[in-house]
């Protein structure tokens, strides 16, 4: 689809996926009717940001759970843009309540705005959009297709989100609004294509959510996903550990990974993904810390081949890498001085932090609320635009300005999470054997050295900087 010079609706555009999507619109050409409710200085703030991109902006205040404000909405949108080309449904609520707690006044909210509101403004946009052979796109959620225990009504409602799009692009097309009707995209496929849906990959409907982090992008084009690999560390058997065990499991089904086994590692017996998931042929449940699980699982090698093992890294413990590698200089040489540094220079991302309590620096090119779980492709979803940055080159190019100033410096020793399947992160665990080994190769003098060592994906990164001091002659013959 042209979308220079179309007209476009967004609903909930005051915030968020909504707000982005607009943005990404008007940087493809669109004019924009920006859509709110209650977020009235959001939706200034993206007119401000679709005017700057020299396209007209027209804001429309409705409240979408009122049916007939619902079927309005492309009315006005048309009268204020003179055309109507393209409706994005996106506003929507995600309220966490467990099911005991569910009312019938929470659940028609959840229903009302989510799921019938899409309807009602998909209705009202149909002669508009008839006239102009538009799209109507529909932003689903994994949540439709894979069911979330606290948010039960949410489950419900995306759910129909997708069948309710089978439905339009069924009645639509191609006697309706042209060859293709409407359109499902999770959040990550509209906005990570630069916001422009006509760039998207075409299904009937799209599974929600997480589908484009099933199907990674690299510069606008899909890419093969069979990963063969070893053994498959999950750090946490919590929500977080329940999720990625699920996504491996799901990915091999379908032929799109394979491996021996999952090992989710957790000091709770009972952990949430023993619960939930129970054990498996190719899932084991290794109950231990995770600092004693790796002094094993990297130390031992069954070979000087590659293993091809892998390590899911918990959100929560982004350094635990960095304690194993300090750990093992800390064994070397026990008579030498090993310390953990602040990471010194400047830093050119807009997010950067240290932290008080053990050095550790965290920085990211993201000065937006990301998508939770969003593998960070060539166009980014949050900003609707090509992603221009390397999070590995911006550390590299750190390190050398600190060996320029004279500083000792080695490295940097990286472990750089890919999503591999599924939306699953992951590290080769010979990455965090090769940054030993860097640690090992800069003390071999006698001389003080320093080493960057970074936990990073493509946006984020945790960096702590290990500097070892003097070699005694006692260490020197231990080395």
């Amino acid at each position: 689809m042209q979308l220079e010079g179309a007209a476009a609706l967004v609903t909930g555009a005051g915030s968020r996926i909504g707000q982005a999507i607009a943005i990404g619109l008007a940087q493809s050409g669109c004019d924009v009717a920006i859509h709110y409710h209650g977020s009235a200085k959001g939706a200034e703030e993206t007119a401000r940001a679709v005017r700057s991109a020299r396209r007209r902006a027209e804001l429309l205040q409705a409240d979408l759970t009122d049916a007939a404000a619902a079927r309005g909405l492309a009315d006005q949108a048309a009268r204020a843009l003179k055309r109507l080309d393209v409706v994005i449904n996106s506003a929507a609520i995600m309220v966490r309540e467990p099911v005991e707690t569910v009312t019938p006044e929470s659940w028609d909210a959840t229903l009302d705005l989510n799921l019938r509101a899409m309807f009602f403004v998909s209705q009202g946009a149909v002669p508009h959009l008839r006239r102009a052979k538009g799209k109507i796109v529909n932003i689903a959620d994994i949540a439709g297709m894979e069911p979330w225990p606290a948010y039960v009504p949410h489950c419900v409602s995306k759910a129909g989100v997708i069948m309710l799009t089978k439905a339009l692009a069924r009645a639509l097309a191609p006697g309706g609004l042209g060859r293709e009707g409407a359109r499902a995209y999770s959040h990550h496929d509209t906005a990570g294509a630069s916001g422009v849906p006509g760039r998207c990959r075409r299904r009937g409907a799209v599974p929600p959510g997480r589908h484009r982090l099933c199907h990674g992008y690299r510069a606008g084009r899909r890419r093969r996903e069979t990963h063969p690999l070893r053994d498959v560390v999950v750090v946490g058997g919590g929500c977080y550990g329940t999720f990625y065990a699920s996504q491996l499991a799901k990915a091999k089904a379908r032929g799109k990974t394979d491996y021996r086994a999952v090992l989710v590692v957790d000091r709770n017996p009972e952990c949430q993904a023993r619960r939930e998931l129970g054990a498996a042929p190719d899932r084991t449940f290794v109950v231990s810390d995770w600092a004693d699980f790796f002094e094993g699982f990297l130390t031992v090698r069954p070979s000087d081949r590659p293993t091809d093992d892998q390590i899911v890294p918990s959100p929560h413990m982004p350094h635990l890498m960095f304690e194993w590698v300090l750990r093992r200089a800390r064994t070397r040489w026990p008579n030498r001085a090993v310390s953990v540094e602040p990471v010194p220079g400047d830093f050119p991302t807009p997010y950067d932090r240290p932290s008080s309590a053990d050095h550790t620096r965290y920085v990211s090119w993201a000065d937006w609320i990301c998508p939770t779980h969003c593998i960070e492709p060539a166009l980014c979803p949050a900003i609707g635009a090509p992603r221009t940055w390397e999070m590995a080159d911006s550390v590299r190019e750190l390190a050398a300005r600190l060996r320029a100033s004279g500083r000792p410096l080695t490295g940097p020793a990286l472990f750089v999470c890919k999503h591999q399947v599924f939306g699953v992160g992951m590290f080769a665990a010979d990455a965090v054997r090769a940054g030993d080994r860097i640690v090992q190769e800069a003390g071999s003098t006698n001389a003080p050295a320093e080493i960057l060592v970074g936990t990073i994906s493509s946006c984020h990164g945790a960096l702590n900087l290990l500097q070892l001091g003097p070699r005694t002659t006692h260490d020197a013959r231990r080395t």
